[in-house]
């Protein structure tokens, strides 16, 4: 037989397939002209053009399976991931730790907390339970009060089951029946004589390093469906089971991320009193009291993803278990925190200033604004296992930078069936697409104007300008304990020369000595001197209190609020391809935009008004914003009233011997005292101004002196 009679292995196709076995059978010269589609032939060739489509597929299918680059099916994925020493992450529990303190307990021996059901909450028309694992106990010694003090709760409900070992069962598994399960908090116990019920607790391992053929381990892996497998020793690596041995696993089934952001609980924990004849007796609820030390519970989220297994197994096995290289404690902290989103890690000699011995880490998590410190605290200690040296970590707090986008769109309506509803709903639709893309939602994110705008003018062949003024906007927590300095940095130049009123300004707030709510702003234009002033809302400046870099983006303040409040300030940025910093993770948010199919109403608009803030709207005050309530309070003598201020007709007013606009010192920060603004009086004298010679005053257009800076204050 020829080469050419070979029938082409290349075709995937059903048609493909069929005609090759055809072209392949005439070849033969009893078949050279036979009648295919007339015959029962015609089904022999279809039977065998559908058997080799199906096997070529499952062994296209089985091949990919076998590669983690192009597996799909999560078993397959979790099977190679172990391969290369990685454990995929399970259901984790939202955590929250807390003081509980107890009162009336000087007659009692110990002070004892059982395990189980401590506090209740809800979120979201959904229930949870807090639960403690261990035991709590302490001594009064005669106090009245004791304190459990830094106590981790985790959501979720504790369950058991129980197994016998049967040898004479080569295949004898021990599997957690359920797949919601926080892994990390499976416990074993082995009784090796049911006679007397001694429960051995057994060690969870995830290396073999240091274990010896008599150490009680066991390690957790995940099998099919989601669900989870305990693995014990061989009597070369740990200790063997033994026939007739009852094995007991304790494991916690959660909620996950939906447990997370709970601020609010109910104690509903059973707290006893030991007294001296080892009776026991319930305390009641209303001598016992919680403190939450997190701001929130934190730490619930789901089964990993395939797609984060493919990016950090191989990783996980190139660290090799150690923190040396930047990627080494990539992988290390993600696979410590499963709540992770993103990760940056930073060595403190490439900072400004520098700190050196230190490695910094960044952390976002998927639910939550920022890890709590208790995690931190966690974190950092599991890390100690894997660094080398003296390298201290330091855990840091994501900047979140929104880009507020403010889209002018022209199009021809001629050329497109879309209204537009229709081109604003896929605007949308693409900013999302972009902020989700891999060049920008990451840490030292990107963003491009030119990008944006191209994908922009695609949306829709009618689609015919496009122009996308922006501001950035970040968020800034007051204190109100002391006087402090804030540095704000936005990573871009910033444009001081726009139409706005301000080219800085943030949201109002209170300060002390002011009876008004105030903001910080720096003037655009001209009269531009690099600091940043106080306002009050009604826009009477009343001091400098610190600094604006222009060429960077940093912002640097120093002030003290009435109350603790977290500010947005926003800024006009001048260079719109912004690469923001290493701890900064930017967000795109689509602000009023403006589609129209006139092209003349809308150059006009522009031409008229290129202001891109709304800054009525950001001023918009709160009930809460009612300024410093000391400000006018009533008096007798100067004493009453606060420093800075003095008694005049039995009200407090501001000192005439301070000079206005000026920050005056006072225990714990300082005083800012107001201008006193008066109105214009109206009167019959003359107006006289000097003459001032204008360039521009000409006869005709040949004497015309042209402005050569718009912004410019002449």
């Amino acid at each position: 037989m020829s080469q050419q009679e070979l029938p082409v292995v290349s075709a995937l196709e059903f048609d493909q397939v069929r005609s090759s076995i055809k072209d392949y059978i005439r070849t033969k010269t009893d078949f050279t002209d036979y009648d295919f589609e007339g015959s029962n032939m015609s089904m022999l060739v279809d039977i065998l053009s559908y058997n080799t489509l199906y096997t070529t597929y499952n062994v296209n299918m089985a091949s990919n399976e076998l590669n983690l680059d192009t597996a799909v099916l999560r078993d397959n994925v979790v099977s190679i991931a172990k391969r290369l020493g990685y454990k995929a992450g399970s259901y984790t529990s939202s955590k929250i730790n807390i003081n509980l303190e107890v009162t009336g307990v000087s007659n009692y021996d110990a002070v004892r907390v059982e395990p189980g059901t401590v506090l209740s909450a809800s979120n979201n028309n959904k229930s949870f339970t807090f639960i403690l694992r261990n035991r709590l106990e302490l001594l009064p010694r005669g106090n009245n009060t004791v304190t459990f003090s830094n106590v981790e709760v985790i959501e979720g409900s504790e369950f058991a089951i129980t197994y016998t070992v049967d040898e004479s069962n080569e295949h004898q598994r021990f599997f957690v029946p359920n797949s919601f399960i926080d892994a990390e908090t499976i416990r074993v116990f082995v009784v090796s004589d049911p006679s007397n019920t001694k429960e051995i607790e057994y060690t969870r391992k995830s290396t073999v390093a240091g274990v010896s053929n008599s150490d009680t381990v066991f390690y957790v892996e995940e099998v099919q469906d989601q669900k989870y497998e305990i693995v014990f020793g061989d009597d070369v690596i740990g200790r063997r089971l033994k026939n007739g041995e009852v094995v007991k696993i304790q494991y916690v089934i959660t909620n996950g991320s939906l447990a997370n952001a709970i601020d609010e609980f109910t104690m509903i924990g059973k707290i006893k009193g030991i007294a001296s004849g080892g009776s026991e007796v319930t305390i009641p609820f209303q001598n016992i009291s919680y403190e939450l030390i997190d701001t929130q519970s934190t730490g619930g989220s789901e089964f990993e993803s395939i797609r984060d297994i493919k990016y950090r197994a191989p990783r996980a096995f190139a660290a090799q278990e150690r923190a040396v290289t930047i990627s080494d404690y990539e992988v290390l902290v993600a696979q410590l925190y499963e709540n992770l989103d993103l990760v940056s890690v930073v060595g403190g000699e490439d900072v400004v200033p520098p700190q050196f011995g230190k490695v910094l880490i960044t952390i976002k998590p998927k639910v939550g604004e920022a890890v709590s410190a208790s995690e931190k605290a966690r974190l950092k200690n599991e890390l100690k296992k894997f660094k080398i040296g003296s390298v201290e970590t330091v855990i840091l707090d994501y900047i979140s930078i929104n880009i507020v986008l403010k889209p002018y769109i022209i199009y021809d309506p001629n050329k497109t069936k879309n209204r537009e509803f229709e081109l604003l709903a896929l605007l949308s639709a693409l900013i999302k697409e972009y902020s989700e893309s891999l060049d920008f939602d990451k840490f030292g994110g990107i963003y491009s104007d030119l990008d944006l705008r191209c994908k922009i003018k695609d949306l829709d062949d009618a689609i015919q300008f496009v122009n996308v003024p922006l501001y950035l906007e970040q968020k800034v927590c007051l204190d109100s304990t002391l006087e402090k300095k804030y540095i704000v940095d936005f990573h871009t130049k910033l444009r001081k020369e726009t139409d706005d009123d301000y080219f800085v300004l943030s949201q109002p707030f209170n300060i002390a000595g002011v009876n008004t709510a105030v903001y910080l702003g720096a003037k655009s234009g001209c009269t531009s001197d690099g600091k940043l002033y106080l306002y009050t809302i009604g826009g009477t400046e009343i001091t400098d209190v610190g600094t604006v870099d222009i060429e960077t983006g940093k912002l640097e303040f120093t002030l003290k609020s009435l109350d603790d409040r977290c500010i947005n300030i926003l800024v006009i940025p001048e260079i719109i391809d912004i690469i923001f910093g290493p701890n900064v993770v930017p967000n795109l948010v689509l602000g009023d935009s403006v589609i129209n199919d006139n092209l003349d109403d809308l150059l006009d608009n522009l031409d008229e008004d290129q202001t891109i803030l709304d800054i009525d709207g950001y001023l918009e005050t709160d009930p809460t914003l009612i300024g410093d309530s000391t400000v006018g309070i009533p008096c007798s003598l100067d004493t009453d009233c606060p420093e800075g201020q003095i008694c005049v007709n039995g009200i407090c007013v501001s000192d005439p011997s301070v000079p206005s606009g000026t920050l005056t010192p006072s225990p714990g920060g300082s005083i800012v005292t107001t201008p006193t603004i008066t109105d214009d009086v109206i009167t019959d004298a003359t107006d006289t101004d000097p003459v001032i010679s204008d360039p521009n005053n000409i006869t005709t257009i040949d004497d015309y002196t042209p402005e050569t800076n718009p912004y410019s204050c002449s």
